[in-house]
């Protein structure tokens, strides 16, 4: 049983096989990529759509028959034999095509961003006939991954593999599952820390009530098994923790600020070095403002625990970064007394 890399230091392989297997326009290909690499996007870019591919091509073999029951294997085996329409090449298209164009439309503050996806894609796309609808059809699925969809023919398993490798994120190591919270809470910036923290309570309380009412996060048998046990150990976990802080306060974030985290964060090609530089940076502008107001006698005493903890926050993340995603930093680990010295102030 192969091993999910979570880490997947270098996707660059995955996605490129991924852009090989789509079937779109030149052009598509050209906007969907542009679309992955906004400077909006935080979780959901370029390596969140490599990571669900190299996940398929890892636990799927890229057989069809892997992903389906052993009772239809016999009937795969027969479709495929005589020219029948489910053989790999239909799989692994259709899961390509799911996956590159499932996310293309991303706005955090839209409420159609699945439907405004599958009709681009409707639009891209050389697929015609069943192929063209299941993907259309799963695309638009992906805007809620807990429904109680059907279980029964191929395309149904199919449908399932394609929503859990979506959420296989949610079984990763705590570490890199805090780090994926991080970025959505970049995608989520607009939002004060009231608003993001009860949108992220109402999501994980849902995944909560939907597991307690004796049902699973992964509806394919396999992915239930290789994923359920550690996913729902990480919400529970989660719900029991304060969110992340922002990095900003509220909607009054200054404009320098903001285009800041942009740029350092997203616009670079190592997306990885942008994290550390963003997340050195905030350890640096905590550690003053803590540094500054233990200083100052007049300064509140709250105020300056909140400098501390914040500084905290960030160099914690910045190490855990480096050790789980990847896999070194860039800059070197910061000289340990620096943080003891904040911590031991509070």
């Amino acid at each position: 049983m192969k091993k999910i890399d979570f880490n997947l230091k270098n996707p660059n392989q995955s996605f490129y096989d991924l852009i090989t297997w789509a079937s779109l326009k030149h052009k598509g290909k050209i906007e969907a990529l542009n679309s992955y690499d906004q400077v909006t996007r935080g979780y959901h870019g370029t390596f969140h759509i490599s990571f669900l591919w190299y996940c398929h091509t890892i636990l799927s073999e890229q057989k069809a028959k892997n992903i389906l029951p052993k009772e239809m294997d016999l009937q795969f085996l027969a479709q495929e034999l005589f020219g029948g329409a489910y053989g790999d090449w239909t799989v692994n298209k259709r899961i390509a095509e799911a996956i590159f164009a499932h996310d293309k439309v991303y706005d955090a503050t839209s409420k159609t961003n699945e439907l405004d996806s599958a009709k681009w894609w409707r639009s891209q796309t050389f697929l015609k006939g069943k192929n063209k609808l299941w993907v259309g059809n799963a695309i638009e699925a992906s805007a809620n991954h807990f429904a109680d969809y059907p279980l029964i023919t191929e395309d149904d398993y199919l449908l399932q593999w394609f929503l859990g490798l979506d959420l296989i994120p949610l079984a990763a190591p705590y570490e890199i599952f805090r780090m994926n919270q991080l970025m959505i809470r970049a995608e989520y910036a607009h939002l004060s820390d009231e608003e993001w923290a009860k949108g992220r309570k109402n999501f994980l309380e849902k995944i909560f009530i939907h597991c307690a009412m004796g049902k699973n996060i992964y509806q394919h048998p396999y992915l239930r098994k290789r994923f359920e046990k550690a996913a729902r150990a990480n919400i529970d976990r989660s719900i029991g923790e304060p969110p992340i802080l922002s990095w900003f306060r509220g909607r009054n974030m200054k404009k320098k600020y903001f285009l800041l985290l942009l740029m350092v964060l997203f616009s670079a090609y190592d997306i990885d070095q942008g994290v550390l530089i963003f997340q050195r940076h905030q350890f640096n502008m905590y550690a003053k403002k803590f540094d500054a107001c233990v200083q100052n006698e007049n300064e509140d005493e709250d105020t300056c625990v909140e400098y501390g903890v914040n500084a905290i926050l960030w160099i914690e993340m910045y190490t855990k970064y480096s050790d789980f995603r990847v896999g070194r930093s860039h800059f070197g680990l910061f000289d340990e007394y620096e943080k003891e010295l904040i911590r031991d102030s509070i």
